[in-house]
């Protein structure tokens, strides 16, 4: 019995030997479960919740919102955006559409080949005549000897008059005179063009030239029966017989300016691609709609900009580098936690450790709450001026200045440090307010 009393005092003993070395060799009271798993998680949550807080682009998960719409709610640009604006766009395009000149393919050899025939068929004819000629009928070598287009009343005319020389030297004029100021299919459509001109480009040679004086070319038909028939005044022909003669000449000469449909749509095309699209910047915190307006095509577009913004993988990248930060910064307060344990500091580091990280989630949370204020308060400013500057209000400072009062001053620059970055990541990487963030912080921390 006195053996087991003995040997109960001395495992006690023991016991609290032990307790009392793992107590000064650790400089610590030994912990439960629960305290050794806690800094963990708080850790983990840090890195959660800065992750969320901090990333990008989360302002527009909700629903798209389509043109036509009634807006529920006022739209406000998260960050600054280049969106293509598609109507400027489209404008300028018309506008270099319309600087083309519609090309007209110049048959240079028209007037020679007229010529050719015209003089080889008089030709033909004068061999055919004969001194037995009856009046009113024709040798069927006069009749074969015009490949042209002509009547029977236009060939006894001509025939008359003996296909003389004189009569021939004016048709050949006559029509070389119509074919220098050009005959097409479509005077209507070539007139058109009188206030720009055309592009007459050489089918031969393909040399284009600008042509302005449009006005005195004649439509192939009808038009260029009366200037033919103006220009048989002079000749000894009947009224009846100067109306077959020119109809006649009229056949014989075919457009030589032809519109290139083809070519032309080809260099509007061209002139389109050669038009860059233009590009709108839309202001971080500008409304793109309010709430109770009719979402115009462009505002849809902007909006729909806006959510591509949120899901672009560049995005998605800065999310990452977020979380890598926050897990950076939970290493780095571990180690200044180890750190204040060796000073021998009052308060466990693993308390500090957890005070330093739950300040940190409070107050980025803080900062969350108040962007989504300063973007709600930024659809009722006028000017995009105003809204950019109610951001200035988010208290960056109180977390690193509640940090220095809980763990000191080394805890707290690196607690500001982190933040700044967070604070630029949030409004769109921008330096400015990460340098904003910071000058800010150092000043509560040393003040």
């Amino acid at each position: 019995m006195a053996n087991t009393e003995g040997s109960a005092r001395r495992a006690g003993t023991m016991s609290r030997i032990r307790r009392h070395r793992e107590t000064r060799r650790d400089g610590e009271p030994p912990r439960s479960g629960w305290q050794r798993v806690r800094p963990f998680l708080v850790a983990a949550a840090y890195v959660l919740v800065t992750t969320l807080v901090y990333a990008p682009g989360l302002s527009f998960r909700t629903a798209p919102i389509r043109a036509g719409e009634i807006a529920r709610r006022d739209v406000v640009s998260p960050r600054d955006l280049i969106v293509p604006d598609a109507e400027a766009t489209a404008r300028r395009r018309t506008e270099a559409a319309a600087e083309v000149l519609p090309v007209y393919d110049l048959d240079a050899q028209a007037a020679d080949r007229f010529e050719r025939e015209l003089r080889a068929s008089f030709a033909r004819a004068r061999d055919a005549m004969s001194a037995a000629t009856r009046a009113g009928s024709l040798p069927q070598g006069v009749r074969d000897a015009f490949e042209l287009p002509i009547g029977d009343e236009a060939l006894k005319a001509l025939a008359r008059l003996s296909f003389s020389k004189e009569l021939e030297e004016t048709l050949v004029q006559a029509g070389t005179e119509l074919y220098r100021t050009g005959i097409v299919d479509n005077r209507e459509l070539f007139i058109s063009n009188r206030e720009r001109g055309i592009v007459q480009r050489d089918s031969l040679t393909g040399r284009e030239s600008r042509r302005r004086d449009l006005g005195a070319v004649v439509e192939y038909g009808s038009e260029t029966k009366s200037a033919a028939a103006t220009r048989l005044e002079g000749l000894p022909f009947k009224t009846r017989e100067r109306s077959e003669v020119a109809a006649f000449l009229a056949a014989s000469l075919r457009p030589n300016l032809s519109y290139n449909s083809a070519e032309t749509a080809r260099r509007v095309e061209e002139a389109k691609a050669s038009v860059e699209s233009v590009l709108t910047k839309i202001p971080r915190g500008k409304v793109i709609v309010r709430r109770g307006d009719e979402v115009t095509p462009r505002a849809a577009q902007w909006i729909a900009a806006a959510r591509a913004s949120a899901a672009d993988p560049s995005t998605w990248g800065r999310v990452l580098g977020s979380f890598l930060l926050a897990t950076l910064a939970v290493v780095a307060f571990w180690f200044d936690a180890k750190r204040q344990r060796r000073r021998r500091r009052e308060r466990r580091w693993d308390v500090v450790y957890g005070s330093v990280l739950a300040t940190g989630i409070l107050f980025a949370l803080v900062t969350r709450g108040f962007f989504s204020l300063s973007q709600g308060l930024s659809s009722s400013m006028e000017g995009t001026s105003w809204a950019a500057h109610t951001y200035y209000a988010i208290p960056f400072a109180a977390g690193s200045i509640v940090v220095t009062l809980v763990a000191g001053m080394g805890p707290a620059l690196l607690f500001a440090a982190v933040s700044a970055v967070g604070a630029g990541l949030l409004m769109g990487q921008s330096f400015g307010f990460a340098l904003f963030a910071l000058v800010g912080s150092l000043a509560g921390i040393f003040g």
